[in-house]
């Protein structure tokens, strides 16, 4: 087995990591850099040319590790969640980006797939967004972890220690160093971010709160909030669409506390036509 890093040494997010075998040759992750600048416009083989890759597989749906994957060839097959897939058309569909289109082939925490010679078992994690693997990937007699971007501090982070010990004793460790270079600081739990915003919003009767869509544990910490503080909860249109994929979330849909903000030029708009059957009037 042999391990390329294509991208990401010397920078956070963007990684591209080539693994290869005698018979196969893989691709994890193909996003964009954070900063919107690509350091690495094409890829022989992968974005131009006759393909020489076996397939490209896919940790997560933010946009640093997947926002490429319509650049590459539609002749090699992309790895990817299909609920991923999902929640990222359901955000940007919203936006100038909209679905992605090319086909991709659905893959699921916990059940290995091959390529060739080469066995991939995808790991669920912890992170900010839903969804998220880590993949163990063997051949040659060798085994081989990539992290893709994780943590320990959401609702499921605990799992993170049997993760590894299901995993066992592996020859490479190829991890994101997204805090390596921050003060070594203990991250608040969501249960303890929880008590915090409990506590400096207990005064206000309204509270605006920004996050990223794709945060389904700050989702869930938010709900807990407006229910210790007897506050109605109010999702934007976006999220309901989101969570609309994920039913065992308190949300619109399967809760009679949390409410749907529709403004009136958009109940009325053809591309919004869907969310109507989670669409409830806010209390007043």
């Amino acid at each position: 087995m042999k391990i390329r890093l294509l991208k990401g040494c010397n920078q956070i997010g963007g990684a591209i990591t080539e693994i290869r075998s005698k018979r196969a040759r893989i691709i994890i992750d193909f996003g964009h850099d954070l900063d919107n600048v690509d350091r690495l416009p094409q890829i022989k083989g992968l974005t131009t040319g006759r393909p020489k890759y076996d397939g490209v597989i896919i940790s997560h749906n933010h946009q640093d590790h997947m926002g490429r994957i319509d650049e590459v060839l539609h002749s090699i097959p992309v790895y990817f969640s299909d609920l991923s897939r999902q929640i990222f058309e359901r955000v940007f569909c919203f936006s100038t980006i909209g679905k992605i289109k090319r086909k991709t082939t659905n893959i699921e925490g916990g059940k290995p797939f091959y390529i060739k010679d080469m066995k991939i078992t995808p790991y669920v994690v912890d992170h900010s967004a839903y969804n998220s693997f880590m993949f163990l990937i063997e051949a040659e007699g060798r085994k081989a972890l990539i992290s893709g971007d994780f943590r320990s501090h959401g609702y499921t982070g605990g799992q993170l220690v049997d993760t590894l010990k299901t995993i066992g004793k592996v020859d490479v460790l190829i991890t994101e160093g997204t805090t390596l270079s921050r003060e070594q600081i203990r991250n608040k739990t969501e249960e303890e971010l929880a008590q915090e915003i409990i506590a400096k919003t207990a005064n206000y009767n309204q509270v605006l709160m920004l996050m990223s869509t794709t945060n389904i544990d700050r989702v869930q910490t938010m709900n807990h909030v407006g229910e210790q503080t007897n506050k109605t909860v109010i999702h934007d249109i976006i999220l309901s669409n989101v969570l609309s994929l994920i039913p065992h979330i308190p949300s619109a849909i399967n809760s009679d506390n949390i409410f749907v903000f529709l403004p009136r030029h958009q109940l009325y708009k053809k591309e919004y036509s869907r969310v109507s059957t989670i669409y409830k009037t806010i209390p007043r």
